[in-house]
């Protein structure tokens, strides 16, 4: 709270006893939530390539890896 030194802060809000903000923009990260299945996929991640990828692959049908074991 209170005010800012920084020339172009990020306002965040404000009341009766002052005015909020983050001083520098690299302090605010964006936060990628995948929408593909509301309610049934809940990934989120800072890292847009990661959504990206993942956003390629969501499925709401369930993925089974296996490997065969042989037992000779």
């Amino acid at each position: 709270p209170g005010e800012s030194n920084d020339p172009n802060p990020i306002l965040i809000g404000y009341d009766d006893s002052g005015t909020y903000w983050v001083s520098h923009r690299d302090m605010v990260k964006t936060l990628f939530k995948c929408e593909k299945f509301p309610g049934k996929c809940m990934y989120e991640t800072t890292d847009k390539p990661n959504y990206n990828r993942h956003v390629h692959s969501c499925t709401d049908k369930p993925i089974i890896n296996y490997r065969q074991v042989n037992n000779f």
